[in-house]
């Protein structure tokens, strides 16, 4: 056996060796697959979609017990109110 044969490495201890160098830097590594997929989340979740249709809501009949002109009003437009509350005065 000669000298140069004696210390040639197989390809298995070649990629063994490659592989374990490339381990040191695993911190690195690791931070670097975490930017791709928090830079690819953010991308990912921009999107505007536009969608047209109807939308059914029940409505309701609102009606006087008495009648009379009103003189004062106690809820605004949008305002939710409950059962028996009083809307305005007559």
């Amino acid at each position: 056996m000669t000298d140069p044969e004696k210390y040639r490495l197989s390809s298995a201890q070649k990629r063994r060796i490659w592989f374990t160098r490339k381990l040191r830097f695993w911190p690195l590594l690791l931070w670097l697959i975490l930017a791709f997929f928090v830079v690819y989340g953010i991308r990912s979740t921009t999107q505007v979609v536009q969608v047209f249709g109807v939308v059914d809501y029940p409505t309701l009949s609102v009606a006087a017990t008495e009648t009379g002109k009103v003189e004062s009003i106690f809820v605004t437009l949008g305002q939710e109110v409950i059962k028996e509350e009083k809307l305005v005065k007559l």
